[in-house]
């Protein structure tokens, strides 16, 4: 095989250094840099609290604790997921292969999924427009009733329970 021997050792040990700092460095450089602007976030945002109207301050409360809950999601659902497939091998534990894949497959097919719903929850705005837009699903009325009680309710309904109650006391006692 000659001196070609050396050329692809070190061509197979580079391939490994690599993806082990792929692996390894990459999410510690990424959610570091993360911390840090979400700190400096933080930061300017507390800088401009008497500036901001409280619906505008509670918006950006809202928005960068999406940000932060979206940040972890590609941490529990890709990075941890990965992580185990590359070291379970490594350890003593005795796992099939299709379990441990099935597992990454399902977590890595769901992040997309995740980071919308956790916009969608913790954005106030977002939130409501999809609870109006589900509550206009005829099968979904009783539903979306349960979990807002009063967001079916319309000014009619409310004028006519209003109604109600008052006619409630005046209503003169049968004898």
């Amino acid at each position: 095989m000659g001196n070609y021997k050396y050329v692809v050792l070190a061509f197979v040990c580079f391939d490994i250094l690599y993806s082990l700092m792929d692996v390894l460095i990459k999410p510690c450089v990424t959610f570091t840099v993360m911390i840090y602007c979400g700190y400096k976030s933080q930061k300017a945002l507390s800088k401009f609290d008497t500036v901001l109207s409280s619906s505008t301050r509670a918006l950006q409360k809202s928005l960068l604790k999406a940000l932060v809950i979206q940040a972890m999601v590609p941490l529990c659902l890709a990075y941890i997921p990965c992580w185990a497939t590359i070291l379970l091998p490594l350890t003593p534990f005795e796992v099939s292969k299709a379990t441990v894949n099935n597992a990454v497959i399902t977590a890595v097919t769901l992040f997309p999924i995740c980071d919308c719903i956790v916009i969608i929850y913790y954005v106030k705005a977002f939130r409501d427009t999809l609870i109006k837009i589900l509550g206009n699903i005829p099968y979904l009325n009783c539903w979306i009733a349960q979990i807002r009680p009063d967001s079916r309710s319309t000014k009619s309904n409310q004028v006519h329970n209003s109604s109600q109650s008052n006619n409630k006391q005046y209503s003169i006692p049968a004898a």
